[in-house]
């Protein structure tokens, strides 16, 4: 208006005759608010002179570009440093309602300086340099008006769930195929850690693709999962947060253990002889059966109990195994838990405790005796006669051996020969030993023996008599041999 000429003030009115009044002047004129075809009324008067002229100014409202405030640019954190790299153009099409018209241009700024002035534009792809949110400025403009429209951008950088790699996931082989039932469930929590489940899904893949995909393919019975890989399989674990769609993938491994090696329905049966206690029943190392129920196998415990529904129930196991007695008289079937001590698979089976019955040979009433030809009180005994021997056997299969004392007799040691001389004077006892042949058990029965010494004949004088009888001289005549008998037992 004034072209660059100085000592004018320039006023602006609404009337041609404000402007000659100088009155009612636009004030501030720099931030009117006009109309488009609105006509303002300038005086432009010289400072000096107060010689004034006027003029008048068209108002002209030219359209600016479509700037709609767009939804936030939303990224997940990876590494959850609070940084993503966005990309900017992604917010355009709201921005602008749609596809980009022809000469308007959307570019992005750090500031809403550099947006006002179309400085420093940023590149497309950008990294936030706030962390978790940042807010830039978006200039949309229109290259044919040089009009510009001005709206904010949110940056939201989103924190990823951090799951936790489970440990691997053992059960036990009941049917011996390598395959079993695994209940998932038992592990969200071993996942999640300290993430609030009431905020988070946890499903469960079976390959890991399917799981960064998310999607409805994931397992749907969680609680009786059979592997579908024999021995071992690896499921893929995705945890996504309900609110953001962030997530993380971890695997996690199924382990199918074998169950320990068992004698099924039973081992052979553990059986005793019924030397003391009460009759049927017997004290058990039961320890001394471990290494026959395991068979080679280590890493395993072996627990007792008194029966097979108690081992199914793992109750009343069995403590004192070094001496345990029987319950029931002569069998008493315990129940077997073999354990492996790293997966805690178990197997069953039973054994029976069997107390046998002892022999009954009958004790020689009478002692065997035989004559001492010499008279020294040393004879030899014929242990082996068979009509002797039926009298102790009794009509069993017993097998009978002598022993000269008790603990020879129990360890069936130094066993005395069938012809034997006794080897004490006269009289002496010995042990037999009679044992059963199925069962090895065994009784004692003691012998006596009695050396009698043969009676001594001493060398007789004649006896001599007449012969009277009868006056006949015949050669016969009565003897008193009663008179011998002092010399005879002298």
């Amino acid at each position: 208006i004034t072209n660059g000429a100085s000592g004018l003030t320039v006023t602006y009115y609404n009337s041609q005759a404000d402007a000659d009044a100088e009155t009612n002047a636009i004030t501030p004129s720099n931030t009117y608010l006009g109309t488009h075809g609105e006509t303002i009324y300038v005086r432009v008067e010289d400072n000096l002179t107060s010689c004034y002229a006027t003029t008048t100014l068209l108002l002209q409202v030219t359209q600016g570009p479509v700037a709609n405030t767009p939804s936030p640019l939303e990224r997940c954190d990876d590494n959850n440093d609070g940084y993503n790299i966005f990309t900017l153009s992604n917010a355009t099409a709201q921005i602008v309602g749609g596809s980009l018209p022809p000469g308007v241009s959307v570019s992005y700024h750090l500031t809403q300086d550099d947006a006002t002035l179309g400085a420093n534009p940023l590149g497309n792809s950008y990294s936030n340099n706030t962390p978790w949110t940042q807010t830039i400025y978006v200039r949309v403009y229109y290259t044919l008006t040089g009009c510009a429209n001005y709206v904010q951008l949110q940056l939201i950088v989103h924190p990823s769930p951090e799951a936790t790699i489970p440990s691997d996931y053992h059960a036990c082989d009941d049917n011996a195929d390598g395959v079993t039932a695994f209940n998932l469930s038992t592990k969200i929590n071993e996942i999640l850690g300290s993430i609030n489940p009431a905020t988070h899904t946890v499903h469960f893949y079976t390959d890991q693709p399917s799981a960064e995909a998310g999607g409805t393919n994931y397992i749907s019975n969680v609680t009786n999962y059979f592997n579908t890989t024999p021995n071992t399989q690896t499921l893929w674990v995705r945890v996504e947060n309900i609110a953001t769609g962030c997530y993380d993938v971890v695997p996690l491994v199924l382990v199918v253990d074998p169950l320990p090696i068992v004698l099924t329905p039973h081992y052979q049966q553990f059986e005793m002889c019924d030397y003391t206690g009460a009759v049927g029943f017997e004290n058990f190392d039961l320890n001394s059966q471990v290494a026959y129920i395991l068979q080679g196998q280590t890493g395993m415990q072996v627990d007792f109990y008194p029966s097979y529904t108690d081992a199914v129930n793992n109750t009343n196991v069995i403590t004192n195994t070094a001496s345990y007695q029987n319950l029931y008289p002569y069998v008493h079937t315990l129940g077997i838990r073999v354990t492996n001590t790293t997966t805690g698979c178990y197997s069953i089976s039973t054994m029976d405790l069997y107390v046998n019955e002892l022999p009954s040979p009958v004790a020689p009433t009478q002692p065997l005796a035989v004559c001492d030809t010499d008279q020294n009180n040393w004879a030899i005994f014929n242990l082996c006669d068979p009509t002797f021997l039926s009298t102790i056997q009794q009509g069993e299969n017993y097998i009978l051996t002598f022993h000269a004392t008790i603990p020879d007799a129990q360890l069936g040691l130094n066993q005395l020969p069938c012809q034997y001389n006794n080897n004490n004077a006269a009289v002496q006892i010995i042990y037999i030993r009679a044992e059963d042949p199925d069962t090895g058990c065994y009784s004692i029965v003691p012998l006596e023996l009695n050396a009698h010494p043969k009676p001594y004949m001493p060398v007789l004088t004649n006896l001599e008599v007449c012969d009277y009888i009868g006056n006949t001289q015949d050669g016969y005549a009565y003897f008193n041999l009663s008179l011998q008998t002092p010399a005879i037992l002298a």
